[in-house]
């Protein structure tokens, strides 16, 4: 197996202690690191940085030949040839020079490399923030910091307890800094906002679609989504994400299209429905159907099971007024296929729905407590 070679750089971004004395605002000399020697030339962002509270000098170091500093290393510094001029308190590394900046307004820049200046946790999370809507991967963090496995894992868990960064993934490792999760949360909403008016006839967007739009990993989008129906800013029906108050546009046609199949789900067998027993029914598309069965559900005329039935919910509120009025405190499996005469089949999800809505509670395989008396 070859071995992973260490990525080296010419620049990286360092401080040292003001304040300085210098004729220059570049220069030019040699730097010293664990007995090696390197030519460099010096840029100091700007020699009149006052940045609140702190004494800092910040640099920009292009070093020849390429080298691997990281994050806290002290390095020396000779400039002139005598090298008279040095800096008393050393130089510390804070990371490749991997991001641009703009020279003219350097203070952006600037108060990052003071937060990475900062202890560890700190500058690992303004890595984090700064590496925004790319996320942190172990690529980026090794450029940056010597870590031992177990002291990555210890500082990654205690900084995600501290709401530093988020950890979407360990393998492959993936951090976001919580603005940067907020942001694309919006970014989603506005999407779907957009897809609504663009879309009116439309349930909604899938995954993929959304991941497509925004350019995304599929598990931060994942991930987002997740977020967002936790939330109650999203919902799903099936595939399709979309807006709480999405109102789609529907014709005269449409709502009598809603009737009917309010009424094969109330008179269907079982008196519940699968969705490709209703699209048979009613010759609707896929999509057109998600959509209709939405409204549906919005308006509570049906309920939707975890195990894809559609019950309709005045029939469920019969059951539940069963139950209730049953003067009962635990019921069977049995007694209740007895009582909805449903099969195993159907009245297990049943049971597991009213688990759900809280009006069961599962004691054993086969028994449920009744937790709603008409006494409550």
């Amino acid at each position: 197996m070859r071995a992973n070679r260490v990525k080296k750089f010419h620049l990286f971004e360092a401080a040292t202690s003001g304040p300085l004395s210098l004729p220059e605002k570049t220069l030019k000399g040699v730097l010293r690191s664990r007995r090696k020697k390197y030519s460099f030339r010096l840029e100091i962002y700007d020699k009149k940085q006052n940045l609140s509270g702190d004494i800092n000098i910040y640099l920009r170091l292009n070093v020849n030949p390429l080298a691997s500093f990281k994050w806290g290393d002290k390095v020396s510094l000779e400039v002139g040839r005598s090298g008279k001029i040095h800096f008393p308190e050393g130089v510390t590394i804070l990371g490749p020079a991997i991001f641009d900046y703009s020279p003219r307004r350097p203070a952006k820049h600037l108060a990052w490399l003071k937060r990475m200046k900062g202890s560890l946790p700190e500058a690992l999370e303004a890595l984090v923030e700064k590496m925004g809507l790319k996320g942190l991967r172990k690529t980026e963090l090794d450029w940056f910091f010597r870590l031992k496995r177990r002291e990555l894992l210890s500082l990654l868990d205690q900084g995600e307890q501290e709401g530093r960064w988020k950890i979407l993934s360990h393998q492959p490792l993936l951090l976001y800094h919580p603005q940067s999760l907020k942001f694309l949360e919006m970014k989603i909403v506005q999407r779907l906002t957009k897809f609504h008016r663009q879309h009116p006839d439309e349930l909604g967007m899938t995954a993929a679609q959304i991941k497509k739009k925004l350019g995304l990993p599929q598990r931060v989008v994942n991930y987002l989504l997740r977020r967002l129906l936790i939330q109650g800013q999203l919902l799903q029906m099936e595939d399709y994400y979309f807006l709480p108050e999405f109102k789609p546009r529907l014709t005269p046609e449409e709502e009598a299209i809603l009737g009917r199949m309010e009424e094969i789900i109330l008179q269907g067998e079982l008196l519940s429905q699968s969705l490709e027993k209703i699209r048979q029914e009613t010759n609707l598309s896929k999509r057109k159907l998600n959509m209709l069965l939405t409204i549906l559900i919005h308006r509570r005329k049906i309920i939707q099971s975890k195990d894809g039935y559609y019950l309709h919910s005045e029939w469920l509120e019969e059951i539940i007024q069963k139950l209730r009025q049953s003067g009962k405190k635990e019921i069977t499996v049995g007694d209740f296929k007895q009582m909805t005469g449903l099969t195993r089949k159907y009245a297990i999800p049943l049971l597991e729905l009213l688990d759900q809505m809280g009006i069961t509670r599962r004691k054993t395989p086969s028994v449920r407590e009744i937790l709603v008396n008409p006494s409550d």
